[in-house]
C-alpha cells in the first residue's frame, strides 16, 4: 500500500495539489490515424507500431455489468528488497485483501512485474476522494495493518511510486475473487502508460476516442487525477499527465501516437484482473 509503518518508505516527489472536476466522455469508433492537435501531431509524426504481443486474451470480467461507482483509482509500484517479492505477495493475498475491502476500497489487481523480479504492482479503486481518505484511515490505523505492517514493510525499499488516476469510462465488473491459496492463473496483463505532462487536456479526448477503443471494451482506461491527497501518509505522484490503459494484449497504434511505457504483468492467484 504505501504501507505506512509509520507510513513506510518514500522518496521525494511532487505531490498532489488542487482538485479538478471529473468529466465524462463519449466514445467514437477508432480512426486509422492520429488526429490530435496539429502542433502535437506535427511534433510526433510518423508511425508507431507497438507490436502484436498477446497476453491471456480478454481481461476476465463480467460482460453485462460495470463496477461502480468508482471515481478514483490508485496504480502502485513497489521496489522490493531482492528476493522478497513472493513473501510480500503471499502476505498480501492471505491477509490484506479482504480487510482493505471491508474498509471501503476494491483491490482490483496484484501483479508480478515480469521485467523486474523485485517489483510488485497493484491497483485499487475507491468510490470518490472523500471515501478514499476514510477507507485508508480505517485500514492503516486499524488492527489488521498494525499486525502485519512490520512484515510487509520489511520487504520494501521504496513504495512511493503511486499514481492517483480517474476512470475515463465505466469499469467492467470483475469476476469473483479466487480464494486464499489459489494458484497463479498464468497469462499476461499489460499496463500502457503515456506521459503527456501539461498537454494532457489537449490530447485526452483524442486518446479516449481513437486509441483506447483499440484495446477492447474490457480494458481499463485511466487518466491522471490532479487532486488534493487527503491521506498524506501515502504520497502520490503529480504532474505526469498520464493516460493509462490496462489491457490483455498489445495493439498497433495509429500513426503518430507516441510510444507508451509498457509494463508486462503476471497476475497473482487472487487478482481480479487477469
Amino acid at each position: 500500500m504505501s504501507f505506512p509503518a509509520e507510513p513506510g518508505t518514500c522518496s521525494s516527489r511532487r505531490w498532489s495539489a488542487t482538485r479538478p472536476e471529473i468529466g465524462a466522455h463519449t466514445l467514437r469508433p477508432a480512426q486509422a490515424s492520429w488526429s490530435g492537435t496539429d502542433a502535437l501531431a506535427g511534433r510526433w509524426g510518423g508511425r508507431n507500431s507497438v507490436g502484436n504481443g498477446r497476453g491471456s486474451g480478454r481481461l476476465r470480467a463480467g460482460a453485462a455489468t460495470t463496477l461502480g461507482p468508482v471515481d478514483v483509482i490508485e496504480l502502485r509500484q513497489y521496489r522490493l528488497r531482492p528476493g522478497r517479492r513472493d513473501e510480500l505477495i503471499e502476505l498480501f493475498d492471505r491477509e490484506l485483501v479482504e480487510p482493505q475491502e471491508a474498509a471501503g476500497m476494491t483491490v482490483l489487481g496484484q501483479f508480478r512485474d515480469l521485467d523486474d523480479p523485485d517489483r510488485f504492482v497493484w491497483i485499487r479503486a475507491f468510490e470518490d476522494l472523500s471515501r478514499r481518505g476514510e477507507a485508508l484511515r480505517a485500514f492503516y490505523f486499524g488492527p489488521v495493518w498494525k499486525a502485519h505492517r512490520e512484515q510487509a514493510n520489511a520487504t520494501m525499499l521504496d513504495s512511493s511510486d503511486a499514481r492517483l488516476l480517474r476512470p475515463l469510462r465505466p469499469i467492467t465488473e470483475p469476476g469473483p475473487r479466487p480464494p486464499v491459496g489459489a494458484p497463479d492463473p498464468g497469462g499476461l496483463v499489460f499496463a500502457f502508460l503515456w506521459s503527456f505532462g501539461e498537454r494532457l487536456a489537449e490530447v485526452e479526448g483524442t486518446m479516449l476516442d481513437e486509441v483506447v477503443p483499440l484495446y477492447g471494451e474490457d480494458a481499463l482506461a485511466l487518466a491522471t487525477l490532479e487532486a488534493e491527497n487527503d491521506f498524506p501518509a501515502l504520497p502520490v505522484r503529480t504532474g505526469d499527465g498520464h493516460i493509462v490503459v490496462i489491457a490483455s494484449e498489445r495493439v498497433e497504434l495509429p500513426g503518430g501516437v507516441p510510444e507508451p511505457r509498457v509494463l508486462r504483468l503476471a497476475p497473482t492467484g487472487r487478482s481480479l484482473l487477469r
